[in-house]
């Protein structure tokens, strides 16, 4: 159940999204509670009463998506190289120290591209490095 101030919200988005005037948002709650013409002044259930009739003129509360958790580092995927689960160490420690915002598996991801480390790996065996 929603709380009295996420109830007086949702009337202040259902009058945006009818696009009611002034006028024709008090005429609503007026017809929900006799003599009242602010939300402040409804009942909980006066103020549910008032975005039923908004819902029956056609009002639909959206609901933001649930997004995904990020996968922290040290993943259920295996490790093919050595070398990762070091960097994953001092990714953790990095975090942990401030020096990058977000610890995440898929932030580790982005920071480090897949070409980055084949010209590391060429570099090192060829002698430049």
């Amino acid at each position: 159940m929603a709380t009295r101030a996420q109830l007086i919200q949702l009337a202040h988005v259902a009058k945006r999204e009818l696009a009611l005037d002034d006028d024709a948002y008090r005429a609503a709650i007026d017809s929900v509670a006799t003599g009242k013409t602010s939300c402040s002044q409804l009942l909980d259930r006066e103020l549910e009463a008032l975005l039923e009739s908004f819902k029956a003129a056609g009002f639909k509360r959206r609901v933001n998506p649930v997004k995904k958790p990020r996968l922290s580092p040290a993943s259920e995927v295996p490790v093919k190289v050595a070398e990762i689960t070091k960097i994953r160490a001092i990714w953790i420690t990095m975090h942990q120290h401030g020096f990058v915002r977000d610890g995440s598996e898929t932030a580790l991801a982005g920071a480090i591209q897949p070409s980055d480390w084949e010209t590391s790996r060429v570099s090192r065996r060829s002698g430049c490095v």
